[in-house]
């Protein structure tokens, strides 16, 4: 998935939690628009979770970045709309990291931080005092380091490589798989495709990497209906066939 696809549905995540921490703010405990928001935000956020593994923003750098990547401008500005980013700021955490083990009470919690208040916070002592009585404090971590890849991810990824260098003949560049999928769409990689798809021969191993590329990740993510990256690559090959028929 590209990179803008990923934000904008972080970005939506954490919409869906800052509309929760407002209704906090502006209900009562315990009634139903509390309530109603909290668990939205919650389904959306572990529905993201399910996706991706893990929900993470960061204010290290300048702009801030989303999944590990810096947001653009226009990202950059709705963010600024939402109180928890300042949340953040003024309290000086400079991470927000949820995963998979999130529960409610957990998620919960991570809410009230953004809920709080000033008095709130400095009536246990402070950001860090308040976060750990929360029992939270792993969420808003000084710098956050994704964890590596197993030993078992990185044969399997190396397993990926060589069937598609198998697939493909040893003459299958990445970036034409990704021109395929739609996701890498300049000059000079159109061009060569478009080349490379004018006799069977040398289309058909590329055809067959990228198919195989694209079942892996399905398979990854655990994914058993038709993907829209699928969808797309069809779409892209039918094009390049119509341009040159065999």
């Amino acid at each position: 998935m590209a990179k803008n696809d990923i934000q904008e549905e972080s970005l939506e995540t954490l919409k869906l939690m800052n509309a929760a921490t407002t209704a906090i703010r502006l209900y009562p405990e315990g009634s139903p628009q509390v309530f109603d928001t909290i668990e939205k935000a919650y389904q959306g956020t572990k529905a993201f979770l399910r996706k991706y593994g893990v929900l993470h923003f960061s204010l290290l750098a300048d702009p801030p970045c989303l999944q590990g990547e810096a947001v653009d401008r226009h990202t950059q500005e709705l963010l600024l709309l939402l109180t928890f980013e300042e949340r953040l700021r003024n309290m000086n955490l400079p991470e927000l990291v949820l995963d998979k083990q999130v529960d409610r009470k957990k998620f919960r919690n991570v809410l009230a931080v953004f809920a709080s208040t000033p008095d709130q916070v400095q009536a246990v002592g402070g950001s860090v005092q308040f976060l750990e009585q929360l029992g939270v404090n792993k969420n808003f971590p000084e710098k956050y380091f994704p964890p590596g890849e197993s030993e078992k991810e990185k044969q399997q990824k190396e397993r990926i490589e060589r069937v598609i260098k198998e697939l493909s003949q040893g003459a299958v560049r990445r970036e034409y798989m990704l021109y395929l999928l739609d996701k890498q769409i300049d000059e000079e990689t159109e061009e060569k495709v478009q080349q490379i798809f004018q006799t069977p021969e040398k289309s058909i191993p590329v055809i067959a990497a990228t198919t195989y590329f694209v079942l892996q990740i399905l398979q990854k993510k655990h994914i058993a209906v038709v993907s829209p990256v699928f969808s797309k690559m069809i779409e892209r090959i039918t094009l390049l066939l119509d341009k040159k028929c065999f």
